[in-house]
């Protein structure tokens, strides 16, 4: 097994499902979700065929942030190339982890969110953006990391989103 070393780039996380048996709060360690984030600057020292996938169930790209115009993605074509590659090693190594691809991160300005989220109209913009995305560079999902909703009305906004 790698070092620690090995998953420098990595951003671990880690989610575990509770089930209740009779009362009794149990951990289910084969339901639960063992997480990464990649991170795309890191390709050229870490790339996706460095990932030891067996270790997870879930990755994530970090990060993709929609224009602050049309809240759509704007993917050039040198990040296409990554999301195509990390999807298909991802799959290659491990046909049963789940990819997902990262919207936003700590560093987003979070005004991009308030924005996108106010209105119906941008909101099925960046929707619609998203599943283009996922079905492009075949992705099962998407990680929305809107970190810091700022006021009521984001929360709001977040919830209409989400819905």
């Amino acid at each position: 097994m790698a070092g620690l070393k090995t998953y420098y780039y990595l951003y671990v996380i880690f989610f575990l499902s509770i089930t209740t048996n009779g009362g009794m709060a149990q951990r289910s360690s084969s339901q639960a979700v063992k997480g990464a984030y990649w991170p795309s600057g890191a390709a050229s020292t870490f790339p996706p065929s460095a990932i030891d996938t067996r270790l997870f169930t879930h990755l994530y790209y970090a990060f993709l942030i929609p224009s602050n115009v049309t809240y759509r993605f704007e993917v050039s074509n040198s990040t296409a190339q990554l999301l195509k590659n990390f999807t298909s090693m991802i799959r290659k190594k491990n046909p049963q982890a789940k990819t997902l691809f990262s919207v936003g991160g700590g560093g987003v300005d979070p005004a991009i969110f308030s924005q996108m989220a106010l209105s119906s109209f941008s909101r099925k913009s960046f929707i619609d953006s998203s599943i283009e995305v996922a079905r492009t560079y075949g992705f099962d999902g998407v990680d929305l990391d809107w970190e810091s909703p700022q006021d009521p009305k984001d929360m709001e906004n977040l919830g209409l989103l989400l819905q």
